[in-house]
């Protein structure tokens, strides 16, 4: 009921917000949109399906034997004249103790073993079945507990320095490799325990480090970049503002910008060409969208794919400098923002007037030129008037 309500006040704010037309617009873009899930759902179904009935039948399994165990286990608790587990006699144990007697047990020895035995499990069995577990959220948090229980027995790991070491190794090597599927945070807590550990119970291999090192600034800067920017959370906010990850940020910006100002210019140096198919597409709520943006396009007075391509290589580079100016180095950010203005400046035409067109044909064609290099000029100064501002 509360989500009847909720989808109705939705429904309510559309309607007082947009247009009657717009409402139209987004109710078929939800349909496709719809429709397109809908189909990629049945893709993944019957592309998985057999791997669905097999884990159905493994659960069923499974069930079925814990129903048997379950059963077993009542018929010992409760069928004691089968059973007779009363008249078992008492339990003697054959040792040297006597009633009233202690066994003097050393709790500062066993504290190491035990941490060092449950990390070492913990670790083997992230590493064996982090890849196929659902649970693998689990298995890494077991890692890292185990990690803060060495922490706590550190004076005492010396005799076991050999085992921690090579686990040490073979926790690297995993972090590194296609099997280890972890999300942003986590490789920030390995990054942290390996990188930035000052901790010296754990012999960390340092060309095993460099190369974690490594990928996980690749990992994030590459394709996660976004989301690791804009996230909350406290541990991936403080990674975000370290220095060394500035650093990081700052020269994978500048050179991702660099090369973007590079095809900026070879884009305007290339021949131009007219682009415009010669008949409309056809108009269908599959491809809705695309129309809508092609049509944006032309108003904007992008009538060719290589100013389409130009407009969105700009899009990309504000992107880019606002990155830079916001989370590493702003200096650097405001003199390649000064650098896009001059080259959109340069990109400005102006119009033909003294042109004489030769036929009817050739002054159509000289009006739409003249309105399609306004919008454009107009589209460049909009541009110019945001970096601006």
């Amino acid at each position: 009921m509360m989500s009847e309500v909720g989808d109705c006040a939705e429904t309510l704010k559309l309607f007082r917000r947009c247009s009657l037309e717009q409402v139209r617009d987004y109710d078929v873009e939800l349909s496709s949109k719809i429709d397109k899930t809908k189909r990629k759902f049945r893709e993944e179904l019957r592309t998985h399906y057999r791997d669905i009935l097999k884990v159905t039948e493994d659960v069923d399994r499974l069930h079925g034997e814990l129903k048997c165990g379950d059963a077993l286990f009542m018929e010992l608790c409760f069928k004691d004249d089968l059973f007779r587990l009363t008249k078992l006699p008492e339990f003697q144990s054959h040792g040297t103790l006597k009633a009233g007697s202690s066994v003097s047990f050393n709790e500062t020895q066993s504290q190491p073993v035990l941490a060092v035995s449950q990390w070492v499990l913990a670790v083997s069995d992230m590493i064996s079945r982090f890849a196929t577990s659902y649970s693998s959220s689990k298995l890494f948090d077991s890692v890292m507990q185990g990690f803060e229980s060495l922490k706590s027995v550190q004076d005492r790991l010396e005799s076991y320095r050999e085992v921690i070491s090579n686990k040490c190794d073979a926790l690297l090597r995993f972090a590194c490799s296609p099997d280890a599927s972890f999300n942003v945070s986590q490789r920030i807590q390995v990054y942290n325990l390996a990188v930035l550990g000052s901790d010296t119970h754990l012999p960390w291999d340092t060309d095993l480090v460099a190369k974690l090192e490594q990928q996980t600034f690749d990992f994030i800067l590459e394709n996660h970049l976004d989301d690791t920017l804009g996230s909350n959370d406290e541990l991936i906010c403080s990674f975000v503002a370290a220095e060394q990850f500035k650093h990081k940020l700052s020269s994978k910006l500048k050179a991702d910008i660099t090369a973007q100002l590079q095809r900026l210019d070879e884009i305007l140096d290339a021949k131009q060409e007219d682009l415009i198919p010669p008949d409309l597409p056809t108009l269908s709520a599959a491809d809705i969208q695309e129309l809508v943006q092609e049509c944006q396009y032309y108003s904007m007075g992008l009538v060719t794919n290589q100013q389409v391509e130009w407009y969105k290589t700009i899009v990309h580079l504000i992107d880019l400098i606002e990155k830079l100016e916001r989370y590493s180095d702003e200096s650097s950010g405001n003199e390649l923002r000064n650098e896009l203005i001059k080259k959109l400046q340069k990109g400005t035409t102006a119009t033909h007037p003294d042109e004489e067109p030769a036929s009817t044909d050739d002054l159509v064609s000289k009006i739409m030129d003249d309105f399609n290099r306004e919008n454009l000029n107009r589209t460049i100064e909009s541009t110019i008037q945001s970096l601006t501002a």
